[in-house]
C-alpha cells in the first residue's frame, strides 16, 4: 500500500491517513490528489456520516478505471433506490422546490391545520418567512403560544439552509439572477441588464424627472419572456401619491405588441392612505406572492406618507423605526419569492438640515429617509432632469456597479426601448421568411392533477384567439387528469385552423399547438427535445412541487428550440422528416368537441332552444304587425271616400 485515505462522503472531509516513507513522493502526491477529488465528489442522497476508504496501490494501479467505475454504478443503485424510498414516503429527503415553500409543507412535520391558518392570517405565508421571521414578531400572532412557535420555527430550519454555505455555491445561485428590462439599452447597459431581481431598487429625485414613468414601463416590461428581457410575471403597484394611470401601460404595452387588456389584468393596484394602511398591504402583497407568480413590486412613492404623518424632529425617531420595518418587510419579499422591488422617493433641499459646505458644495439635493434608507436598498439610482424631454438617470450606490450615468427621454409609449419591435412592425413569433411561426403555444403540464409546470409564453399580435386556444388546452388536460392518462402516449386534436399535438410521458404532458398544415411527425420532434431537456433538468422534481408554474425558467430552452421549428424548409427540418429510422407512432386525430366531451352539446341545444324562443317572439310580433297593416289596406280607401264626401258637403253648406 502506498496510500491510505479516511473521509467524510458529504463534504470530503479528511479524517485519517495511512503516511508514508516511499522515495516516490512526488509520484504519491499525484495519487493523492487524485483521492481527495474522487471523495470531494457528492454521491446523490446526501448521506452524511459515511466514511469511504480509498486505497491506491502501485500494484492495481491499472483496475483504478474499472474501481472508479464499480464506485459510481455504486452510488447511482444507492440514488435510485433513495429517491424511490422518498417517493413511497420511507425517507424525508430535502426537496429542491422552484420558488418558496408554502407553509401548508408543515403539515409533514406534525404541524397542526389550525395552527398554519393563524400564521397565514398573521401574514406568514411560507416557510421562508416563518424561518427568517424573529421570535418577537411570531408571538405577536394571536392564538399561538411561544411554545408553539418555537416547535414550528424548529421545523423550519430543517427545511431552510440558514447555515454558512460557500461562494462558489452563491456564484453558481447568482447566475439564476433575473434582471428585468427598463425599456432603454444604454440604462440596461450601466445597470448590467436592469432591475435586479430579489433585492431592492431605489429612485429619487424631484418631481417630473421620470420615476413614475420608470415604474410603468417596469410593469409591462415585467410580463416579458425571459430572453426578452422580463421577467415572465405579473407587477404589483402600490401607489401613495395618486399617479398610476392605467392608460400609460396600455400605451406603453403598444409598444411590445402586448393586449392592453391582458397587460392591466396582470398588475395589482392598491392605493395606500396612510403609512399603517401601506404597512398591511405588504402582508396581503405576500398572501397573493404565495398563489400566484409575481416579478414586480412598485411601491410609489415609499416616504411621502412618512413625510406628511410625523413632523418634526421630536418624531424622526418614530418614523425612522416604522420606515426601517417597512423596508424590512419589502427586503423579505424579496427574499422569499425572487421579485424585483422599485420603490420611488423624495428629495429635500441639501442645505435644509444646517450642513456645512455653502450652496454650492455637493447636490442640491438629497433623498428622504437618511441612513436608514441608505442602508435598506441594494441600488440607488438618482435622476434628474436633462435638455427637453431627456432625463439622466446616475448609480449612486450599488455592491457591484460603479458610478456611471445613462440618459433616456419619455415619450407616449415610454422610454425608448432599442432592439425591440414596435406595434406593426415584424412580429418576433415569426419564421425567416415572414411567414407566420410553427408553434403559437407550448404548455407542459402534470397529468394526474393538470398542475401548469411551465409555459412558452408567445408574442403572437392574435391574442385573443391564443387565449380562446389555451382554455381549449387546458379543458384538454383536464381530460386526461380524468381518464387517468398516464402511460407514454401520443396525441393529435385538430380545432379549426390549428391543431393541438400532446406528448405524454413520464406523468408529464407536453402540449403544442401548430397551424393544421404543419408537419405532425416534425410537431412530435418538436415535443420530444423538449421532453428529453425537461426530463434531464426537473424530472425528478415534477411530482413534489404544489405550485403552478414552477418551472417557469425553462420558457428560455422553449423559445431557443421554437426558433429552430419556425421554417419547415430549413435543412435541419427536412432532414428530420426524412429519417425513416424513427419509430412511427399511431396518432388519434379527433374533433376537439368529441374529446372535451358532450357538455358542449348540451350547451349548444340550450343555446338553440333560447334562439327558437326569441325567433317565436319575433314571429309573433311579426304576425301582429301584419294584422293591422291589412286592416289598414282593408278599411282605408273607404276612410278617405267618406272624408272627402263629409269635406265636399261641408263646403256647399258654408256656400248656401
Amino acid at each position: 500500500q502506498w496510500a491510505t485515505l479516511i473521509a467524510r462522503v458529504h463534504d470530503g472531509l479528511p479524517l485519517a491517513e495511512g503516511l508514508d516513507s516511499d522515495k516516490d513522493k512526488d509520484e504519491i502526491d499525484a495519487y493523492k490528489s487524485q483521492a481527495k477529488r474522487l471523495t470531494a465528489a457528492r454521491p446523490h442522497g446526501n448521506m452524511a456520516g459515511n466514511l469511504v476508504q480509498t486505497v491506491l496501490t502501485k500494484a492495481h494501479r491499472e483496475h483504478m478505471e474499472a474501481g472508479i467505475k464499480f464506485y459510481w454504478n455504486h452510488i447511482a443503485r444507492m440514488a435510485a433506490e433513495m429517491e424511490d424510498m422518498q417517493q413511497q414516503g420511507v425517507v424525508e429527503g430535502h426537496e429542491e422546490i422552484a420558488g418558496p415553500m408554502p407553509i401548508e409543507c408543515l403539515q409533514q412535520h406534525g404541524v397542526a391545520a389550525a395552527d398554519i391558518k393563524k400564521l397565514k392570517e398573521g401574514g406568514v405565508h411560507t416557510v421562508e418567512h416563518l424561518a427568517h421571521a424573529p421570535k418577537k414578531q411570531l408571538n405577536e400572532i394571536k392564538g399561538i403560544s411561544e411554545a408553539k412557535i418555537e416547535k414550528m420555527q424548529a421545523a423550519a430550519f430543517k427545511m431552510i439552509p440558514m447555515g454558512f454555505t460557500t461562494a462558489a455555491i452563491i456564484a453558481e445561485q447568482r447566475k439564476e439572477v433575473i434582471n428585468i428590462t427598463t425599456g432603454c439599452k444604454e440604462l440596461d447597459s450601466i445597470l448590467e441588464g436592469g432591475i435586479e431581481t430579489g433585492s431592492i431598487t431605489e429612485m429619487y429625485g424631484e418631481f417630473r424627472c421620470g420615476k413614475t414613468q420608470l415604474c410603468h414601463t417596469l410593469c409591462v416590461t415585467c410580463q416579458l419572456p425571459v430572453d426578452m428581457g422580463g421577467g415572465e410575471g405579473k407587477a404589483m403597484y402600490i401607489d401613495t401619491e395618486g399617479t398610476f394611470r392605467p392608460q400609460r401601460l396600455a400605451q406603453i404595452a403598444e409598444r411590445y405588441g402586448l393586449t392592453s387588456e391582458d397587460v392591466l389584468n396582470n398588475v395589482a393596484y392598491a392605493r395606500a392612505h396612510n403609512t399603517e394602511h401601506q404597512m398591511r398591504l405588504l402582508q396581503d402583497a405576500a398572501g397573493m406572492m404565495a398563489d400566484s407568480r409575481f416579478a414586480l413590486v412598485v411601491v410609489d412613492s415609499a416616504t411621502a406618507l412618512y413625510r406628511t404623518e410625523y413632523n418634526g424632529r421630536g418624531e424622526l425617531s418614530v418614523r425612522q423605526i416604522h420606515l426601517g420595518r417597512f423596508l424590512r418587510a419589502l427586503q423579505s419579499l424579496a427574499d422569499e419569492f425572487g421579485v424585483a422591488v422599485v420603490i420611488t422617493n423624495q428629495v429635500v433641499a441639501a442645505n435644509l438640515d444646517g450642513g456645512g459646505g455653502g450652496m454650492f458644495a455637493g447636490p442640491a439635493v438629497k433623498p428622504i429617509g437618511g441612513n436608514i434608507m441608505a442602508h435598506a436598498t441594494t441600488t440607488r439610482l438618482s435622476l434628474r432632469k436633462g435638455r427637453g424631454e431627456n432625463r439622466v438617470v446616475k448609480i449612486m450606490a450599488s455592491p457591484s456597479l460603479p458610478e456611471r450615468e445613462a440618459q433616456f427621454g419619455i415619450g407616449t409609449e415610454g422610454p425608448p426601448i432599442p432592439g425591440y419591435a414596435p406595434a406593426g412592425g415584424r412580429n418576433l413569433a415569426t419564421g425567416p421568411s415572414g411567414d407566420p411561426g410553427m408553434v403559437r403555444l407550448t404548455l407542459i403540464a402534470r397529468v394526474h392533477d393538470g398542475l401548469p409546470l411551465a409555459e412558452g409564453l408567445d408574442s403572437d399580435k392574435d391574442k385573443d384567439e391564443i387565449d380562446a386556444y389555451k382554455s381549449q388546452a387546458k379543458s384538454l388536460l383536464k381530460k386526461f387528469s380524468q381518464q387517468s392518462i398516464h402511460q407514454s402516449s401520443r396525441l393529435s386534436v385538430e380545432s379549426g385552423k390549428y391543431t393541438f399535438h400532446c406528448l405524454i410521458e413520464a406523468g408529464v404532458c407536453y402540449l403544442t399547438l401548430t397551424e393544421k398544415g404543419y408537419p405532425k411527425k416534425l410537431a412530435l420532434q418538436y415535443l420530444e427535445e423538449l421532453t428529453n431537456e425537461f426530463s434531464r433538468l426537473y424530472g425528478t422534481q415534477v411530482h413534489t412541487v404544489n405550485r403552478p408554474y414552477a418551472f417557469i425558467k425553462f420558457d428560455t430552452f422553449v423559445q431557443k428550440t421554437k426558433k429552430l421549428y419556425l421554417d419547415t424548409r430549413t435543412q435541419r427540418n427536412m432532414s428530420k422528416l426524412n429519417d425513416d429510422l424513427v419509430e412511427v407512432h399511431s396518432i388519434m386525430t379527433r374533433n376537439i368537441q368529441e374529446v372535451l366531451g358532450q357538455g358542449e352539446k348540451l350547451d349548444s341545444i340550450s343555446k338553440m332552444s333560447s334562439t327558437l324562443a326569441g325567433e317565436s317572439r319575433k314571429y309573433a310580433a311579426r304576425a301582429s304587425n301584419l294584422h293591422r297593416q291589412a286592416i289598414f289596406r282593408k278599411y282605408l280607401p273607404l276612410c278617405v271616400v267618406m272624408g272627402v264626401v263629409l269635406l265636399v258637403v261641408f263646403f256647399r253648406h258654408l256656400q248656401s
